[in-house]
């Protein structure tokens, strides 16, 4: 009868043990490791990959910030993913209406000082969302996908993606060719954010957010 293998965690000792007696070991801790965590993209990458933990707002990406929100601790501040699009409109959105709700974003953001937008956009919506400074991601032109079917399903699939590649805490659709604003509803999402993230500090001693966790900040006053 064959003796029992043994447990996992005395096998992955003795790999370790080799890890740390094979050449070049040192060479890596002490020369290639640094280099890593000081090149942001690879650690964007890395991140990305494996997830990160211990960031208040999630994890950290080099976005794009507006210049009125572009304080300190901004790069720590929960994405939001706002859609512009409507799948089931009849006409594309005006330029008008489109700056309308970005504008809306804009004031929110420097009101709660608290998150960091990503808009999901057509052709159209592109140019004025740049304008005000947010990151922003493309859809395709209809036309180029096919049947309604298919321009749906590509659009689910890209708002899944930017969700597990942002780490998004919430996501927003705004149908702007409907002449539609953001909603109530929506609206106390975003204002529930900074008294949350001031509770999360308390109950797990995170770095502070300036401006939002700290004295006076817009997590410590109630929502107006």
């Amino acid at each position: 009868m064959s003796s029992a293998a043994p447990p996992p965690s005395s096998r992955l000792s003795a790999l370790a043990r080799r890890v740390r007696s094979a050449p070049g070991y040192r060479r890596v801790t002490d020369s290639v490791l640094p280099r890593i965590r000081g090149n942001e993209t690879v650690v964007d990458l890395l991140t990305r990959l494996v997830g990160e933990g211990g960031r208040l707002g999630g994890s950290s990406h080099p976005l794009v910030t507006t210049a009125d929100v572009d304080v300190a601790g901004a790069d720590r501040w929960p994405i939001v993913i706002v859609t512009l699009d409507d799948p089931d409109g009849s006409r594309p959105a005006t330029v008008e209406e489109v700056e309308a709700v970005v504008a809306e974003i804009g004031r929110l953001q420097v009101r709660l000082r608290c998150f960091r937008a990503v808009f999901l956009v057509t052709g159209d919506a592109l140019a004025p969302v740049r304008r005000a400074g947010h990151a922003v991601e493309l859809l395709p032109d209809p036309a180029d996908l096919g049947d309604g079917q298919a321009v749906r399903r590509h659009r689910a699939r890209r708002v899944v993606s930017m969700t597990d590649h942002y780490r998004a805490w919430l996501v927003l659709d705004v149908p702007v060719s409907q002449g539609a604003g953001l909603t109530r509803s929506q609206r106390e999402l975003l204002e529930a954010l900074p008294a949350y993230l001031a509770d999360q500090h308390d109950l797990h001693d995170l770095p502070t957010l300036p401006g939002v966790t700290d004295e006076g900040g817009t997590g410590r006053v109630p929502a107006s």
